[in-house]
């Protein structure tokens, strides 16, 4: 019956939390002697996610708001210089290559987006990117 189950449950890397047996969550170790510190179950759902951050900490707004507005405004100038460098070719080869950057960054950094830390850059990234593509059309509509 085990050999079903097994079979039916996708492979993990870590074992689910409701596995962990009574006699191993009370602390009993298999000769049935008690051990001096009780083993907790994990939280695999927010370790998967990569939120091992512990609950209690407040949320750095202030901080988190400053670094997000500044990679904001870095991205913006960044894909403005790539649509005047690339734009000097033909102009709407300029806004193509701002467009293969922000699909670029985008996709990469967009699975980063719940880290503790990360999440600030990236929003911030991403509010550059869109901010950068709508300079680059602006400009390619003004003929620059």
């Amino acid at each position: 019956m085990t050999e079903d189950r097994d079979q039916t449950r996708p492979p993990t890397e870590h074992p689910p939390a409701d596995d962990v047996g009574e006699a191993e969550a009370a602390g009993i170790d298999e000769s049935g002697e008690g051990t001096s510190l009780p083993i907790a179950a994990p939280d695999w759902a927010g370790v998967a996610r990569g939120l091992d951050r512990p609950s209690g900490e407040p949320t750095p707004w202030v901080t988190g708001l400053m670094v997000s507005a500044i990679f904001a405004v870095f991205i913006a100038f960044l894909l403005v210089g790539v649509y005047e460098l690339v734009g000097q070719l033909a102009q709407w080869v300029g806004v193509g290559a701002v467009g293969i950057v922000c699909i670029g960054v985008g996709w990469t950094l967009w699975d980063l987006r719940d880290r503790p830390v990360w999440r600030w850059i990236v929003w911030g990234t991403m509010i550059g990117l869109l901010a950068g593509i709508g300079s680059s059309i602006a400009l390619l509509t003004m003929g620059r």
